[in-house]
């Protein structure tokens, strides 16, 4: 009897230890199947919700990605019978180096308009600068419940490493090992607490969001910094394939489609060379561009490799792009090899992808294409990808100047509404400032980080009120209009082809209008 009591005595004990230990994990945010909050990096964090805010132009309600992108305004309201498809990523899904009408998203949208029978179509432009998939891990949560999306493009990988190279460029090597140890078991236990609860602070601040650069403190010297090792490699190859499994069980969970796309890399962007380090890649880089210029088809494998030794990648590296196309998905595609396709001797490089790994503008063209056709091919099959018209007026500014990509649209925007205030601008100078005040990004709007709607549909009505000829500007009251449902977009397409009946672009946004509204 003693020693069943002493049994029962040490059984409860235990429970009792065990219910404590759960409530403390619990309380301190550490959960058996919690996902990361985002990077790991001091200041490559994730914003706190909303991600979706409401924002208002003129009374309209309408809503912004709260992310570090080039926002793509939508309807408050998903309208009835529309087939919402969400585009996921990095700024390679952005469309950064020109306004986001250039990029893949919208284009795709634009490619599957009319589609499958008339059915509405929108394609809401999730990319974001610097992101990787532990950020849009987070993103996938707050947007399969909030935006009720009917399939999830997901074009991810460059950014994998990002933290990694950037603790290494800031950090000495006995604060190096001590940031990995703490990241390693912080992963472990998948406790996101103490991350959240930083993220909360500074979410406020401008600082707070996606970046590229770990910190505005001095780089230690070349000497100092230890170059990415396998095993660096090795964790962030698990972790990508961590991040998309759950994405896909996330997708699955609510009858989503996922495509997931592997992304391009430019394999003419040469790797850095340090001195007195022990870096294989330029050598294997300078051998493949050798074998290039002489037509040499070992020249593309080479390339790979200088990729893989690359110490400080920036670019989606081969094994991270396969763990992409190993995804039990909806359906996959290699965007690499879509590029790849356009080439000559098929060599991804300048031509194609304007940095390290940008698409230019023909390269997302193409890209648009091909996952349209894997959409009304795989996903919704039945329909048909369409050629919209060619971008005109609004849509047609890609944010460069002179061929300068215009590098401070803040400045450029206080300098016209300056010019604006002082009377100073003709209806030529209103239709810019209401171009530049539309494409501005990265929170020089007072709504949630959206386009400046308000302050480009003032610049438009005073251009159209001191010429009521200026076709243009009823086409782009028209174009804004149709992107937030404003209740007069109608009339102003139908100004705008009154002006101008060739305008071939109002009649298609007119027409998509139609389908848009019930009955």
């Amino acid at each position: 009897m003693g020693l069943a009591r002493r049994l029962l005595f040490a059984a409860v004990a235990a429970g009792g230890l065990l219910g404590l230990s759960e409530l403390g994990l619990r309380l301190a945010g550490v959960e058996a199947h919690a996902d990361r909050r985002g990077s790991w990096c001091r200041e490559h964090i994730v914003p706190s919700p909303p991600f979706f805010p409401t924002a208002q132009a003129e009374g309209v309600t309408y809503r912004v990605a709260r992310t570090e992108s080039q926002p793509h305004p939508w309807p408050a309201d998903k309208p009835a019978g529309t087939r919402r498809i969400l585009a996921l990523g990095g700024s390679a899904v952005h469309g950064y180096g020109f306004t986001r009408a250039y990029a893949w998203p919208d284009r795709l949208e634009e490619h599957l308009a009319g589609a499958w029978d008339g059915v509405p179509v929108e394609v809401l432009n999730l990319g974001s600068i610097a992101w990787s998939s532990q950020q849009l891990l987070e993103l996938t949560k707050h947007a399969l419940v909030e935006l009720d999306p009917d399939a999830v493009v997901l074009m991810s990988g460059n950014n994998e490493l990002l933290e990694w190279m950037g603790a290494r460029r800031y950090l000495p090597p006995d604060e190096l090992r001590a940031w990995v140890t703490g990241v390693t078991w912080s992963r472990r236990l998948r406790s996101i607490a103490l991350y959240t609860a930083l993220a909360d602070t500074l979410e406020a601040s401008s600082s707070a969001w996606g970046q590229t650069e770990v910190s505005d403190d001095e780089r230690l010297p070349i000497d100092e910094q230890g170059l990415l090792t396998e095993a660096d490699r090795r964790f962030a190859e698990r972790n990508f394939r961590h991040d998309l499994a759950r994405i896909r069980e996330l997708t699955q969970d609510r009858g989503v489609p996922l495509v997931v796309v592997a992304p391009p890399v430019n394999l003419e962007y040469p790797p850095p060379d340090w001195p007195g380090t022990d870096n294989a890649a330029p050598k294997a880089y300078a051998r493949a561009q050798q074998l290039h210029e002489q037509g040499q088809p070992e020249a593309l494998e080479l390339y790979w490799q200088a990729l893989e030794q690359d110490p400080s990648p920036n670019r989606a590296l081969p094994r991270v792009r396969a763990v992409a196309l190993d995804q039990d998905a909806t359906a996959t595609l290699d965007g690499h090899a879509v590029l790849e396709a356009t080439t000559e001797d098929g060599v991804v490089g300048w031509s194609e992808i304007f940095d390290h790994c940008h698409p230019n503008e023909e390269s997302h063209r193409v890209l648009a294409e091909a996952i349209a056709e894997v959409l009304v091919e795989q996903v919704f099959p039945g329909g048909q990808v369409q050629r919209p018209p060619p971008l005109t007026g609004l849509d047609a500014w890609s944010g460069r100047q002179g061929g300068d990509y215009l590098r401070d649209p803040e400045a450029e925007k206080r300098r016209l509404l300056e010019a604006a205030r002082e009377g100073a601008v003709d209806v030529e100078g209103r239709l810019h400032l209401g171009t530049v005040v539309w494409h501005t990004v990265n929170g020089l709007c007072p709504e949630e980080r959206g386009p400046c709607v308000d302050e480009a549909l003032e610049a438009l009505r005073a251009a159209s009120l001191e010429d009521p000829g200026s076709c243009e500007a009823w086409a782009g009251l028209g174009r804004i209009g149709f992107a937030i449902d404003h209740p007069e977009a109608q009339a102003w397409l139908d100004r705008a082809l009154d002006c101008d009946p060739q305008d071939a672009r109002s009649a298609w946004y007119l027409e998509r209008l139609s389908r848009r509204s019930p009955p």
